[in-house]
């Protein structure tokens, strides 16, 4: 059998394009994406990712990417998480993408999608003729209590539930899924992951909670493991980033939003659970405060949404120099145990 051609490498970005901030598995959703940025002064491109068929031996466009420039990555980033996902799975169960059974993943078999249906079990004649009995009985009770009871208030049904099922995709043709979208019975999105450097592990991950968008992780060094979380805030925007390298211990980093735009970052550089330092900026980036914090400084809490109002600033505020922080010691190492 001949060996499958290998996937066709990334063509160089022109124009300073360098920055990928999304993938995706239509070209049509790329372009929806990139007439967006368009319309609000963002210049980007789209990639294509061609690998060839499993099967026909073919090229064939396996996703492609958007890509900006580097400045332009956080003011595209925020357009881009805005936009709901194209493929609504109302559409999916009807004849679009197949829906997969929970926890599926790729098939190997080169399609970007599997579906999997369980087998219905046989029904002997007589169990249907009294299933329909049970129905059509029950159906003439539910018909005379509306008509002599008359119509009354009837809790909503709730959709959500523990079992949920997810949907694959494959970008570049190796039977590993590289995105991986997860939604309720309901049909309602739970979670969206994505392979971006596709070595088999996700970099990135969004969570809903009901039909709001609640959090993003991220693995920053590609161990596995989520070492960045960003809350976001009613509005959709990010309200505050905290950073705990391998996902655990004290928050080394925490980085506050107005709006979607940095407004303070607190450092903690001696690993003591404290913030030691805070920074805060204004819309333009211009340095607003630079300060050393105490044990006890209110910086130190979870913000709460919605943030206070800034105090006014006056001229001599303003004009007034910014105090350097002082260095932070490391601790001295333990003395040595004296020989017994």
């Amino acid at each position: 059998m001949a060996t499958p051609e290998p996937p066709s490498p990334a063509l160089p970005a022109a124009g300073g394009l360098t920055r990928m901030i999304r993938t995706y598995a239509r070209r049509d959703d790329a372009e929806r994406a990139l007439s967006l940025l368009g319309d609000h002064g963002v210049e980007a491109s789209i990639q294509e990712f061609w690998a060839p068929d499993a099967h026909t031996g073919e090229r064939v466009l396996r996703g492609c990417a958007l890509l900006v420039r580097p400045e332009d990555a956080s003011a595209a980033a925020r357009l881009i998480m805005k936009m709901p996902p194209s493929e609504a799975p109302g559409g999916q169960r009807g004849g679009g993408m197949p829906v997969r059974t929970p926890g599926a993943r790729g098939s190997g078999s080169g399609g970007r999608l599997m579906r999997r249906v369980p087998v219905a079990e046989k029904q002997r004649g007589s169990i249907l003729m009294i299933g329909i009995a049970i129905i059509g009985a029950a159906t003439f009770l539910l018909y005379a209590g509306n008509q002599f009871l008359g119509k009354k208030q009837r809790a909503p049904v709730e959709e959500e539930g523990p079992e949920t099922y997810s949907i694959d995709e494959d970008l570049n043709g190796d039977s590993i899924a590289d995105a991986v979208r997860e939604y309720t019975p309901g049909g309602r999105l739970v979670s969206w992951q994505e392979d971006r450097n596709f070595d088999g592990t996700m970099d990135v991950r969004w969570i809903w909670q009901g039909e709001r968008l609640a959090y993003r992780d991220r693995d920053i060094d590609g161990n596995g493991k989520w070492d960045e979380r960003t809350t976001f805030d009613p509005e959709g925007y990010p309200f505050y980033t905290d950073l705990r390298p391998d996902g655990s211990g004290a928050v080394r980093m925490r980085k506050v939003f107005r709006d979607g735009v940095l407004w303070r970052t607190l450092e903690d550089r001696d690993g003591d659970t404290r913030f030691d330092s805070v920074l805060e900026t204004d819309e333009g980036g211009d340095i607003l405060r630079r300060d050393v914090l105490g044990p006890e400084a209110p910086e130190h809490a979870v913000p709460k949404y919605p943030l206070p109002p800034l105090p006014p600033r006056d001229l001599g505020e303003m004009s007034a120099p910014l105090k350097a922080l002082p260095p932070v010691e490391s601790p001295a190492p333990p003395s040595p145990a004296p020989p017994r």
